[in-house]
């Protein structure tokens, strides 16, 4: 079994291999269609700065100026001092207001190696980030060990799937629904083997997760068949159609693609905790039968049920939580809401989900049976 998982690893390497340079290339052009470079800069001073003015007079505009004197960290223009104006729309809730000492990002506008113009975009936030992400891995192998760190680079693998296979594939016109099955069967197979070793728990783990992961994506596409969900209920496949540039991309497809990934984690934990509870049973009574081991399983799958399925729905929920907001602030009716499209594909998302983890329960249970040793009993 071995060898024949590192020859499927082989072949997958080299039927990829050609994909990828096709890949670094996809990202090369749609990186040189860009009029802009980003470029990092240092907030020197601020020479002129009417925020927080206090006027006894009404005021007309809502509109206040910074002018800010940046210095350049990286780019073509590395070094350099410049002085820009930051306009503040003090009615929209979301205002950029500098302050002295901060790393800003800004739009670097260039043309036959000539600046052209320069535009403040955000904040630099990187460095946070980064340090939270240390932080995450420090622990994760502090605590895990051998474990943990395995567990990390499995994760770091199933970002760079995402990132680097399906989502340039889907982008290039392939069918969402295809590729991501392979890429979720991928990411099983890599993380269950690499964190649990190649036996017959994490064969079990892996046909569990599989069958539960298809089982939430096809009743997504089911339902979302029969209510005539369209995939655009959402502002950011909204601003997908637009900054597609014309391409046809299968809309509908790449909300099932998101139900199926979204499903995937919580569905692998069960599945793979079932497997392992399961298998140290076995381990501790070889004569246990089939009939009770399956018993044991169903009543620590019980357990596992609710918390796993209260963990997937509130995440769907903590990411909607501003949506609700403004839908309880317009007092607007049950049926209003729950018949938007934006809602009823949340909807979607969570039961199908909370149900392919519930079916991959038994799913994970009757692998087991079925790959247990011939002498045990029946």
């Amino acid at each position: 079994m071995k060898k024949i998982i590192f020859l499927l690893l082989l072949i997958s390497t080299v039927v990829y291999s050609n994909d990828l340079k096709n890949l670094k290339n996809f990202y090369h052009e749609e990186v040189t269609e860009r009029e802009y470079t980003v470029v990092r800069a240092k907030i020197l001073s601020i020479p002129y700065d009417d925020v927080g003015e206090k006027r006894d007079i009404p005021i007309e505009s809502d509109i206040r100026y910074q002018h800010v004197k940046i210095k350049l960290l990286n780019g073509d223009f590395k070094g350099e001092i410049f002085t820009l104006r930051n306009t503040i729309d003090q009615i929209n809730p979301y205002k950029l207001i500098l302050k002295k000492g901060e790393d800003i990002l800004l739009y670097q506008y260039e043309k036959n190696g000539k600046l052209e113009g320069l535009k403040i975009f955000e904040r630099s936030k990187e460095r946070p980030l980064f340090a939270m992400i240390c932080a995450f891995i420090f622990f994760m192998v502090l605590i895990g060990g051998k474990k943990g760190f395995k567990a990390f680079i499995t994760l770091l693998l199933t970002v760079l799937c995402v990132i680097f296979i399906l989502i340039p594939l889907i982008l290039r016109g392939y069918s969402p629904i295809p590729m991501t099955i392979l890429c979720v069967v991928g990411i099983t197979v890599m993380t269950i083997f690499m964190v649990g070793g190649i036996n017959r728990k994490s064969y079990a783990g892996i046909l569990g997760t599989i069958l539960g992961t298809l089982i939430a994506g096809a009743l997504a596409v089911w339902v979302s068949n029969y209510s005539n969900l369209v995939g655009m209920g959402s502002e950011d496949m909204q601003a997908l159609v637009y900054g597609s540039n014309g391409k046809f991309l299968n809309y509908r497809g790449i909300l099932f693609s998101g139900i199926i990934i979204g499903a995937l984690g919580a569905i692998m934990d069960v599945a793979i905790s079932i497997s392992s509870s399961m298998w140290e049973i076995e381990s501790l009574n070889k004569d246990i039968s089939n009939y009770q081991l399956a018993k044991s399983g169903m009543n620590i799958g019980k357990d596992i049920m609710g918390a796993m399925s209260n963990t997937l729905i509130l995440a769907y929920v903590g990411s909607s939580l501003s949506l609700i907001l403004v839908f309880m602030s317009y007092k607007l009716s049950f049926y209003e809401i729950i018949n938007l499209d934006m809602v009823a594909t949340e909807i979607i998302r969570s039961i199908a989900g909370s149900i392919g983890l519930v079916l991959s329960i038994p799913a994970t249970i009757l692998v087991v049976i079925l790959l247990r040793k011939k002498n045990s009993r029946g």
